[in-house]
């Protein structure tokens, strides 16, 4: 009787387990997305501190192996011995902890082919 015992749960648990791995995946709503966009490009246009940030692109999603969502942005530098300087930036935002990491875009010299 204690093998038994024993051996019904852990099977009662595989086929709870079984029947959770064949159920479909549940897809974020548009609701969702829509927030999630908003937040990427808020965030990502408060941390560059640029005057008269603007987002250039929507949020490009990375797959979630990945964990990243990237956004083109534009705007002034605010300091004022640059000359209110027009730049442009890539923003990556890390979907789980939600940091937000800049980094400016140079442009390319002109080279011959």
């Amino acid at each position: 009787m204690p093998a038994r015992s024993v051996l019904m749960p852990a099977r009662a648990v595989a086929v709870c387990l079984l029947a959770a791995a064949l159920l479909p995946a549940q897809a974020s709503s548009p609701d969702a997305w829509n927030a999630h966009d908003r937040e990427v490009v808020e965030r990502c246009l408060h941390e560059s501190g640029l005057r008269q940030a603007r987002a250039l692109s929507a949020p490009a999603e990375f797959d979630d192996r990945v964990g990243y969502a990237a956004l083109l942005i534009a705007g002034y530098l605010p300091q004022a011995h640059l000359k209110a300087q027009r730049v442009q930036m890539l923003c990556l935002f890390d979907k789980l902890s939600h940091e937000v990491y800049l980094s400016e875009l140079l442009p390319q010299p002109n080279r011959r082919p």
